[in-house]
């Protein structure tokens, strides 16, 4: 007989904590990178944010080699395997990060791209003191097509390239009427599979 058993650890997780100049820290943003980054790189992205916001980045909790068993290192927030235990983490994971830095920021709000969309979705659902939603390149969560995701009154964004490659035309289309019928501000540019630092500001004001 085979027994499956989920044993709770205690796990050491990276953080980015970018602050800019300004001398009243108001405005947080918690931003939850795609499949494959990492906080360093990812955190690169979010610079030309700082005169407005501070910027805080969780890394995912999996850590893998991208190409065999060395070389360049990625994370990533879940796979198909244990994918609800994942979920469970992550919510977990998130809930300490925002009970830690909670007080010291009046206005907090969560931008998710790509994989991240949906954990920052998800997050977003489960916590009230989170003001608002920014999704970019990320599929709708399915989990999330419920009547009280859809009322809720706080600011939900979404952003998508019109050369993403991983929507095309009809996807694209099937999406953004998810996202709308979700009561989500969408926003389109020109550009691919990317972070678009300028419509992020946009959302933010």
């Amino acid at each position: 007989m085979t027994e499956t058993v989920h044993l709770k650890v205690q796990k050491t997780a990276r953080l980015l904590h970018l602050k800019g100049n300004k001398s009243i820290k108001d405005h947080l943003l918690i931003c939850l990178h795609g499949y494959g980054q990492l906080a360093p790189y990812f955190s690169k992205k979010f610079e030309s944010l700082l005169p407005k916001v501070d910027v805080l980045i969780p890394e995912g909790l999996n850590r893998f080699y991208q190409q065999g068993s060395s070389g360049r290192v990625g994370a990533s927030w879940m796979t198909k395997e244990e994918r609800t235990t994942d979920i469970l983490d992550n919510a977990a994971y998130l809930k300490q990060v925002l009970d830690q830095y909670f007080l010291s920021y009046p206005k907090i709000s969560i931008y998710g791209f790509s994989q991240g969309g949906a954990t920052a979705a998800r997050f977003f659902q489960a916590d009230s003191r989170i003001n608002q939603l920014i999704v970019a390149g990320s599929d709708y969560p399915i989990d999330l097509q419920t009547v009280e995701f859809r009322l809720d009154k706080r600011k939900k964004d979404f952003i998508l390239g019109t050369n993403d490659p991983y929507f095309d035309t009809q996807i694209q289309k099937d999406v953004l009427s998810l996202y709308s019928e979700n009561n989500f501000t969408v926003h389109i540019f020109e550009g691919g599979h990317e972070v678009n630092a300028q419509l992020i500001e946009q959302c933010l004001r």
